[in-house]
Order: C-alpha cells, then sequence, then structure tokens
C-alpha cells in the first residue's frame, strides 16, 4: 500500500471515531449543568431549612468527577481530531499541497552562505516540505539542521541511525504530532516569564504559609464540628469569609503572575504530554541519539518528568482561577491561590536551571520526528553513505520538490578537491535546477535524512553558493557591488575550510562579456588554491577552454537542446562538454516576430 493510500485510510478510520465522540459531548454539558444547579438548591436548603451539608457536599463531589471525566473526555476527542487532521495534512501534502505547513520565512536571510540561494525558508521550500514540527523550539531546531550543516561523521552517523529508527514507527510518530498540536508557544519563553518575578511574590517560607495552614485547620475543623451538630453553621461560614478576605488582599500579586503565565497553559499542556510521549515508544530505543534523548527527559536522575508535571499541575490551578465559583469555593476552603503561589516558588528554586536542556532535548526530538516523517514518505530514496574517497558520488540524482512523474535525474561525481564543472546550456535548460537539487541533496544528508537519489556517496563539507545578489538602495550597494561582495565572502569561506562546496550560476552578470569572461577566470583560477569543488553554470563557452589550461581541475558538462522547425525539445539530461545550441534568438522571435526589413 502507498503511503497516500495509507494516510487516507487513517484520515477516514479517525472521522468516523470523531463522528462517534462528538454525539457524546451534549450529554456531559448538560449533566454538568443538572449538577451545578443541584448544589445551588442544597446549599440553599442547608442555610435555611437546616437540611444536612451531606446532601451538598455529596452533590459537590459528583460535580466534580464528572468534571473530571468530561475533561478526560474533551481530551480524548481533541486527539482523535488532531490525529484525523495530521492525515488530512500529509494526504495533501502527498497531491503536493504543503500549506499547512510553516515554510519558515522568518529564517530567511539573505546573507546566509546558500539558504537564500537553495529557496530553503520560502512557500514551497525545502523546509515546508520537511516541517512536521510541533514545537516552536523545534522548528528553530529544525532550520538550524539546514542552515548550519554539520560535518562531523558521528552527528551525521547518528542523525541516521535515529531517524532509521522512527521512520516506521508511523503510529507513535503521528501520536507525537497530535500531543503537541496546542504546543505553538516557545518554552524558553515560558521560563523566561516564570523568572521574571515581582517583588511582592510570596516567599515560600512566611507569615502568609502558617496563617494559611492556620486558617484551613480551623475552617475544616468547623465544618466537621458544624456536621457533628455542635456549632451553627455561622462559625465556619465566617471563617470561610475572613479566607476570601486575605485571597482578596494578595489578589492583585496573584493576578499579576497569573497574567503572565496563563497564556502558556495550553502550550505547556503539550509540552508535558510530549515528554510523557517519549517514555513510552513501542519498544526501547536502540539508536543512541534516541536513547541519549530519552535518558534526558524520562530518567529520574534528571527529574524532567517531574519537574514538567509538577509545573504542569502548577499552570493547570493557574488556569481554573478564570473560573470564579470554582476559585471561591476553593479559596473559601483552603486558601488555594496562596498555596498556589508558594508550589509556584519551590519549583522555580528547584528546576528552573535544568529546564533550558530538557527543552532543546525535546527539541531535537521533534526535529527527528520531522526528518522521520520525511524519510517514511519517500521509501525509495537513498540513505547517504559517508565516504573517505571521492567527494561526491550520486546516481539517479533529483530535486525532491519537483514530483515524480516529471522529475529527471541524473548521475553527478566529483573524485577530488580543487576540481570544478562548468555547466553550459540554453536557457531553461535544466541548469539551475540541477544546481540547487546538487545543493539541497548535500544539505539534506548532513541533516542525516534521505536524498533524492538511488545512490549518494560524499564527503562531509561545508557549502556556499552564488546563485541571486540583488542591490541595496539603502545600503548604498549597487548589484555589480554587492556580486563582488559576494565573491569575496565565498573566498574567505574557502580560505577558513578544509573542504566546500561551491555553487555558482553565471559570475558577473553586471558587467560586459569580455569583462565579465576575464573575472570569471580570475576567480576560479583563484579557487583552485583552496580545498574546494563545485559547479559553476555560465553562458560563456570560452570559459571552457579553462578544461585545457587546467587539466584535471575543471571539466565541461552540459544540458543541451535540439531545436526542431516549430518546437525545442528539453531532456535535461546531464552530458559530457560544452552546450552549442542556444534557443535566446528562436524564443524571442516567436515571441516578437522578425524585425520589419524596411526598417
Amino acid at each position: 500500500m502507498s503511503q497516500a493510500s495509507i494516510y487516507q485510510q487513517r484520515e477516514a478510520v479517525f472521522n468516523i471515531k470523531l463522528q462517534g465522540l462528538k454525539r457524546y459531548n451534549l450529554l456531559f454539558i448538560l449533566l454538568k449543568i443538572a449538577l451545578f444547579l443541584s448544589i445551588l438548591v442544597l446549599m440553599y436548603q442547608w442555610m435555611v431549612h437546616g437540611w444536612s451539608l451531606w446532601w451538598a457536599l455529596g452533590a459537590t463531589v459528583a460535580f466534580g468527577v464528572v468534571f473530571k471525566i468530561d475533561q478526560r473526555f474533551m481530551k480524548h476527542l481533541r486527539l482523535i481530531e488532531a490525529l484525523q487532521h495530521i492525515n488530512e495534512q500529509e494526504s495533501a501534502a502527498q497531491e503536493g499541497d504543503l500549506r499547512a505547513f510553516e515554510a519558515g520565512t522568518c529564517y530567511a536571510d539573505g546573507t546566509h552562505a546558500y539558504s537564500f540561494d537553495l529557496d530553503l525558508f520560502v512557500p514551497g521550500g525545502i523546509y515546508q516540505y520537511l516541517n512536521r514540527t510541533v514545537t516552536q523550539e523545534g522548528a528553530d531546531a529544525l532550520a538550524g539542521y539546514l542552515a548550519h550543516m554539520s560535518t562531523k561523521e558521528t552527528v551525521i552517523r547518528a542523525r541516521q541511525a535515529a531517524i532509521a529508527e522512527l521512520s516506521p514507527l508511523l503510529e507513535w510518530r503521528q501520536m507525537f504530532a497530535a500531543l503537541g498540536h496546542h504546543a505553538t508557544v516557545s518554552l524558553k519563553g515560558v521560563l523566561q516569564h516564570l523568572r521574571e518575578q515581582p517583588k511582592d511574590v510570596t516567599p515560600v517560607k512566611s507569615l502568609w504559609q502558617w496563617s494559611s495552614y492556620l486558617f484551613i485547620g480551623f475552617t475544616f475543623g468547623a465544618l466537621t464540628l458544624n456536621v457533628l451538630g455542635l456549632v451553627a453553621y455561622q462559625l465556619p461560614l465566617v471563617l470561610m469569609l475572613a479566607q476570601l478576605m486575605l485571597w482578596g488582599s494578595r489578589m492583585k500579586a496573584t493576578n499579576r503572575i497569573h497574567g503572565r503565565i496563563d497564556r502558556f497553559y495550553q502550550t505547556f499542556s503539550g509540552y508535558n504530554e510530549l515528554l510523557s510521549h517519549v517514555a513510552k515508544p513501542p519498544a526501547p530505543f536502540e539508536s543512541d541519539k534516541l536513547k541519549e534523548i530519552a535518558h534526558q527527559l524520562t530518567s529520574p536522575q534528571t527529574g524532567a518528568r517531574e519537574a514538567f508535571a509538577e509545573l504542569g499541575r502548577i499552570l493547570g490551578s493557574f488556569n481554573q482561577r478564570n473560573n470564579l465559583l470554582v476559585s471561591m469555593v476553593l479559596n473559601g476552603l483552603v486558601m488555594r491561590d496562596v498555596l498556589l503561589m508558594m508550589r509556584y516558588r519551590r519549583w522555580m528554586h528547584r528546576w528552573a536551571a535544568d529546564f533550558p536542556m530538557w527543552v532543546d532535548a525535546l527539541a531535537e526530538m521533534d526535529a527527528l520526528v520531522s526528518l522521520a516523517n520525511y524519510a517514511y514518505n519517500h521509501p525509495g530514496y537513498a540513505i547517504p553513505q559517508l565516504s573517505t574517497d571521492e567527494v561526491l558520488a550520486a546516481h539517479d540524482l533529483g530535486h525532491p520538490l519537483i514530483s515524480a512523474q516529471v522529475r529527471v535525474c541524473n548521475d553527478y561525481r566529483v573524485d577530488a578537491m580543487p576540481h570544478f564543472h562548468l555547466v553550459t546550456g540554453a536557457n531553461m535548460a535544466g541548469k539551475s535546477t540541477f544546481l540547487r537539487a546538487v545543493g539541497v541533496n548535500l544539505i539534506l544528508a548532513s541533516c542525516g535524512a534521505p536524498v533524492c537519489a538511488s545512490q549518494f556517496r560524499f564527503r562531509p563539507m561545508q557549502l556556499f553558493s552564488s546563485m541571486r545578489t540583488s542591490d541595496n538602495l539603502v545600503n548604498h550597494t549597487s548589484y555589480f557591488q554587492a556580486e563582488l561582495l559576494r565573491l569575496k565572502q565565498l573566498l574567505d569561506a574557502a580560505a577558513s575550510s578544509d573542504g566546500l562546496f561551491v555553487i555558482l550560476d553565471e559570475m558577473l552578470k553586471g558587467t560586459n562579456s569580455r569583462d565579465k569572461l576575464a573575472g570569471s577566470r580570475l576567480f576560479l583560477l583563484k579557487m583552485l588554491g583552496f580545498q574546494s569543488c563545485g559547479l559553476v553554470a555560465t553562458h560563456d563557452l570560452a570559459l571552457g577552454d579553462l578544461v585545457q589550461e587546467r587539466p584535471g581541475r575543471f571539466t565541461n558538462i552540459c544540458f543541451e537542446i535540439t531545436i526542431g522547425h516549430d518546437d525545442i525539445i528539453y531532456d535535461y539530461r546531464l552530458k559530457p562538454g560544452l552546450a552549442h545550441n542556444l534557443n535566446a534568438t528562436w524564443l524571442l522571435e516567436r515571441l516578437i516576430g522578425k524585425p520589419d526589413s524596411d526598417l
């Protein structure tokens, strides 16, 4: 069964479950209303007609039980809804519709070594193609994988093993995504807000702590005596009112804290669920990277699960303050807000320092799950092999963003450095697409992900491209000056690198043909002094003479076209040598016609 069929089947199954669950939702709403009204009536009967308080307490307990059951029910309903939505999105992605996923435009940087030229962070780009992250930190980590290529073999192998282990775990990965569905705010932002403590936050040990305990004890003692018929109801009522007055005196400070962290409740709930899910894989993780992450997040020695669970309970208690009725009852009985502030401070004292480390571990898991999803969606893609001999050897290499139905793949090989392939060809013959295909697959390989090829061996190295330049009026930089600065940036990168793969598309476009050829020759000969290699696309056929001048350092390859009487045939196949067929004049004549012979 194809991946598209699997996603469609799962979408249908979850949709049926979802429709069944929604029928029960109304029943819970009606039951909660009925129990709430019963509490009001029974409290009135207790105060006015002397009915036993046990009736009202029993109705309150029943309401609490139903409320808890309803919370679990709604949580399950939202989970099924998220799973249905995930499979719907993946079905659409199989058809090329990526709109449901963030494109990562916030990571776009025109000065980056390669991301701008290779369209990593644009709508329909590689990041959007890969991105299934559910946390902001995970999104950042995935962007970091793409924008900062790893050249360490140990790192690449560890990622490959983790992705290979996660890829077949479809249900586990989709549950991870569903549990993190609401985790859309940065947890590092949560920690920052938690650390910004106002001066009037209640200390952990203070007069408020002991007075709270005393009031709670007196109030429950008075309630017990009232139930036994030893005191009138006015005594516990007065004590409850006194607690409410104390609650009111601290409300401003508590509200300030509440306002700072309340918006993180839903987000943190998702993170907490993710951490618990990491602790429950179908089988114990075997790859070193996943075992390391699981240890950081789930081992009792690190305390992450305990810390996340406690902070989740604290945030949940803060969230319950939004219900005024519940808040009044709990503060009247147990001084809930004062005790809550004490719990908040204790948590900060114990766990705040370790929190960023746990967030980073969860972020890396999130990024790896995204890459594993990509690997699952492309079972025919090659797992890159690390090489100590050739620099790059790829068979059937294509661009992953081009549909398999129309994609044309080519072989490409670089045996040593320094060495450059000079790529010639007519307009629209496939030069730029091929350049981007090589660059994108090198990036994917450095991430530890499969690549769009049948075989792929490579030596980990840095990447630098110069395919697009533009002027900058604000900085008073002309187009040509911007291109020169980019080439200087490339030289600096080559000088400081042990290995650099270079992608150049039509150097020095901002000058005349003779100057352009001379400048291009100068630059490429300069690059021979560094450990570098790569692709140089050009329309200057004379640049191909470098093959004879520096044998073994330059090779001519091309994309040739066939011009017929009424059409042009593009086969997009890479061939040795220089291209000879041109199409610009032919196309322009058919667009605007030939000039009038009388003019």
